[in-house]
């Protein structure tokens, strides 16, 4: 009985250190890659608000939207590529609102880019707690 609980401790460090990968690795970063699409779209479209149900803030959907798609690249890539991941997400939203102030139906916005990096920020934060076990717990339960 010992030696579950320790290999059960053994696989979650495992996954906190990035050093087990998933197996289903390839399956999840495309979803997340479909998130970052589904954002590239949504950012680039010109009127946003109407599709959108719900009157929220700006700044905020920016935010969960880049929260969103670093937490999901942080539980399925290793620890220690969640930096470049998180150059890459800002980078992409300057890109978008350099875009976005070129097309004449929406504006570029500093305000935008903070709240993206905000949200990157928050997600990497998620990140690096056990909610990072997500997906572990998910193959582990659903595809044994």
């Amino acid at each position: 009985m010992g030696i579950n609980k320790t290999e059960n401790n053994s696989e979650n460090n495992e996954a906190l250190t990035g050093k087990r990968a998933l197996k289903y690795g390839g399956l999840w970063r495309a979803i997340g890659f479909l998130i970052i699409l589904l954002i590239i779209v949504l950012s680039l479209v010109p009127n946003p608000e109407e599709i959108s149900p719900v009157s929220v803030s700006d700044k905020l959907l920016h935010i969960i939207a880049y929260a969103a798609s670093m937490f999901w690249f942080g539980l399925c890539i290793k620890r220690e590529k969640l930096y470049i991941a998180g150059i890459i997400l800002a980078v992409l939203g300057i890109i978008i609102e350099f875009i976005q102030g070129q097309t004449g139906y929406r504006e570029m916005s500093l305000y935008d880019i903070y709240a993206n990096i905000a949200g990157i920020l928050i997600g990497f934060l998620l990140s690096l707690t056990r909610l990072s076990l997500a997906l572990h717990y998910i193959e582990k339960k659903l595809f044994r």
